[in-house]
């Protein structure tokens, strides 16, 4: 093998390796984003209801699982900025500014 095949090999040893880890981030935390906008939403209902010891209970479950799911893409800080992390974190602000309204 040549110096440059080498390298090359290298290379894209290094970017697969890259795609892997920022696929399981991805993986891990997009179910966990998914369920926290479920207690976002179950949440909002329990306000709307004036069940607001319900809707505390699941606020308190969305920000646990926010918080988890920001853990999973800690090492990826590109994953940060994507619409399935955002997207709970929206809705709880938006839950906890109706609340507050």
């Amino acid at each position: 093998m040549t110096n440059i095949s080498v390298k090359m090999e290298q290379i894209s040893d290094s970017i697969r390796e890259n795609f892997k880890t920022r696929d399981a981030a991805r993986e891990k935390s997009l179910p966990i984003s998914r369920e926290a906008i479920r207690y976002c939403s179950l949440a909002i209902r329990a306000v709307h209801r004036q069940e607001l010891a319900q809707a505390r209970e699941m606020l308190v479950s969305a920000r646990a699982l926010i918080k988890e799911a920001g853990q999973a893409i800690d090492d990826c800080g590109e994953l940060s900025n994507t619409t399935f992390f955002w997207m709970p974190r929206k809705s709880t602000l938006k839950l906890i500014r109706y609340w507050l309204w």
